[in-house]
């Protein structure tokens, strides 16, 4: 028989590490119709993604709102940093890794 112990991992924000993701979704750039999702990875990153209306238009004369919903597409993914300051909090953008041939 297999035993396995339970451990419990309790996630979550404290005075000195709070969530940020819906103040970065309120502050961060968007272009006309975009929807920006933003969610806490862990620590101060962050994903933010940026939904917009597919390019092709429903072909449905009576389209209904959830078929404009589905056709949503991601236009932009990056992940974040957030620190937060005296009074506020700043936002950069992750580093992308560059391959290096050796």
């Amino acid at each position: 028989m297999l035993h396995i112990a339970k451990t419990t991992i309790t996630v979550g924000t404290t005075a000195t590490d709070p969530d940020l993701s819906r103040q970065i979704e309120l502050l961060i750039g968007r272009e006309p119709h975009d929807r920006v999702k933003c969610v806490r990875v862990f620590h101060q990153f962050y994903r933010c993604n940026w939904w917009s209306p597919g390019v092709q238009p429903v072909k449905s004369n009576h389209a209904f709102m959830w078929e404009t919903d589905a056709n949503h597409t991601v236009r932009k993914s990056v992940f974040l940093i957030a620190t937060t300051a005296a009074g506020g909090f700043t936002v950069s953008e992750v580093a992308r890794p560059v391959a290096v041939e050796v």
